[in-house]
Parts: structure tokens; sequence; C-alpha cells
């Protein structure tokens, strides 16, 4: 599983969206008091499948949260625009594994009233083949 995080992770360097969150993207929570704009990803599920022939597949659901403390919600949804344009169909580089399809599932935004930050949630399904 960790070299499904790993080639997520990887697969911003240099992109639109690494610059636009400041290349600030954490797995399962950022740093305390860390600097806006930022991006966090999580691991929500995984389904093992066995293929036909025998080949083992996951189904990882994997959620990316954007995070934006500005008073309108153009900054997130810029970030949103740059992450789904590098996420969107990826072709990621897994080690161990041919990936199959990255697609987006679904997305929520909202803004918590308490803190006035923007958070945007992009839930995306990934179909790896074990190799």
């Amino acid at each position: 599983m960790q070299n499904i995080f790993d080639a997520i992770y990887n697969t911003i360097s240099g992109s639109a969206f690494s610059t636009s969150i400041g290349g600030r993207f954490s797995f399962h929570e950022a740093p305390q008091k860390e600097t806006f704009p930022y991006a966090v990803y999580n691991h929500i599920s995984t389904i093992p499948e066995v293929a036909s022939g025998g080949y083992l597949l996951e189904d990882v659901l994997i959620q990316i949260t954007l995070f934006s403390n500005k008073n309108s919600a153009t900054e997130v949804c810029d970030i949103y625009d740059d992450c789904i344009a590098l996420y969107d169909e990826a072709s990621l580089t897994i080690t161990g594994y041919t990936n199959l399809r990255m697609s987006r599932e679904s997305s929520t935004m909202i803004r918590d009233p308490e803190d006035n930050v923007w958070q945007f949630n992009i839930d995306y399904r990934i179909w790896a083949e074990k190799t």
C-alpha cells in the first residue's frame, strides 16, 4: 500500500498543483500551524479483488483535501482545477503494480464557519494490478 501512497505524492512534482499549494502536500494530516494553502491525502478504503487469471487487483479509494483561508472560494477552486488536471485519469507510476485507472468519484466543498477555512474534498478511485 505504501507504494500507492508514494505514487500519489510523487506525481505532484513540478506540477501546477504543487505550485498552487506551495508544495505543501501531506499524508493523513498537515503539520500543526501549516501555512495556507495546503493539501492532505488520506486512504479511505481498499477492496482486494482477484481477477480472471488469478491477478490481484487493488481497488483503492483515496481522498485529497484542499485547504484555503482566503475570504472567497476563488483560491480553493483554482487549486481544485490544478488538482483534477493532474489526477483525473492519471497514469500513476506505482512500484510493484500496474496502474489501470485513476478516476474522480466525487467532490464536496465546505467552509468551516469557526475557522473560516475553505475545504474541498475530492475522492479518487485507483485500480492497480499487482505485478
